[in-house]
């Protein structure tokens, strides 16, 4: 088997696709996420200093809005990184049917 340098990066790229995919949607701290950050914290202090179901249903919705936010922002990452793919499989891959060599 022959050596490539373009399957190898290709190769290569693709593991690095993954651990970016990985540790971009890896969250030790979801609550600390920017996004809709003040709402977040303000719902969360309602919550803790009254203690009632409706403040706790809006904390619950907060954090319902957080987890979709998060999964369209992975959806939209993966999109992106298949597209990545697709074009660098296209151009350096080449599965294209080759032509026989002339026998004359």
């Amino acid at each position: 088997m022959k050596f490539s340098l373009y399957k190898f990066v290709i190769v290569l790229v693709l593991f690095f696709q993954v651990a970016l995919f990985i540790s971009l949607n890896t969250y030790l701290n979801a609550l600390g996420v920017p996004y809709r950050y003040e709402e977040r914290r303000s719902a969360l202090m309602n919550w803790a200093n009254t203690h009632t179901p409706e403040s706790m249903a809006v904390f619950d919705r907060e954090v319902k809005l957080l987890d979709a936010h998060l999964q369209k922002r992975a959806i939209i990452m993966f999109a992106v990184f298949l597209t990545i793919d697709g074009i660098g499989i296209y151009y350096f891959w080449n599965y294209r049917v080759k032509s026989a060599p002339d026998s004359k």
